[in-house]
C-alpha cells in the first residue's frame, strides 16, 4: 500500500526538486488569507493524496504517515518554522482540519454504506453479504 501512496505524497507535496520548493514557498507565503490557503489545500492537495483511499488497508504506521504529511502541509500553509515545535493539535485547531486518517476512515465507511445499501440482486451486494455472513460450521 505504501508503494502506491508514495508517488501521491510526492506529487502532492511537490518534492520534484529545488524549483518546486521555491515555488511552493512563494505560493504559500503570499498575501492570501489562511482560510483561503486551507481551502486550496482541501481542493487541490487532499484529493491527490486520498484518491482511492476507500480501498486502502490503513495500518497505524500508515495513519501516522498520513497525519504527518498533513501536518507538514498545514505548517507550510501557516508559515510555521519547524524549530517552533508546534504540536499537531495546535496546527489543526488553527486551521480547523480533522486528521487525514479520520477522513480516510470516513470515506471507507461511506463506501461500505453505499455498497451495503445497493440492490440485493447486484453482484457487489452479494459479495458484501457473503463477506459478512459467518462461515458455515
Amino acid at each position: 500500500m505504501m508503494e502506491e501512496a508514495r508517488p501521491k505524497f510526492c506529487n502532492a507535496s511537490g518534492s520534484q526538486g529545488s524549483a518546486s520548493h521555491s515555488s511552493r514557498r512563494t505560493h504559500w507565503s503570499s498575501h492570501i488569507l489562511t482560510d483561503t490557503k486551507v481551502y486550496l489545500y482541501w481542493t487541490y492537495i487532499l484529493p491527490v493524496v486520498l484518491c482511492g483511499c476507500e480501498t486502502w488497508t490503513v495500518s497505524k504506521t500508515m495513519a501516522k504517515q498520513l497525519n504527518a504529511f498533513e501536518t507538514w502541509c498545514l505548517q507550510i500553509i501557516l508559515w510555521t518554522p519547524y524549530t517552533r515545535h508546534t504540536t499537531n493539535d495546535t496546527v489543526r485547531s488553527i486551521t480547523g482540519c480533522l486528521p487525514v486518517s479520520e477522513k480516510v476512515k470516513s470515506f471507507r465507511l461511506r463506501c461500505f454504506g453505499h455498497l451495503a445499501r445497493s440492490a440485493p440482486e447486484d453482484d457487489r451486494h452479494r459479495v458484501i453479504a457473503a463477506a459478512l455472513r459467518p462461515p458455515p460450521d
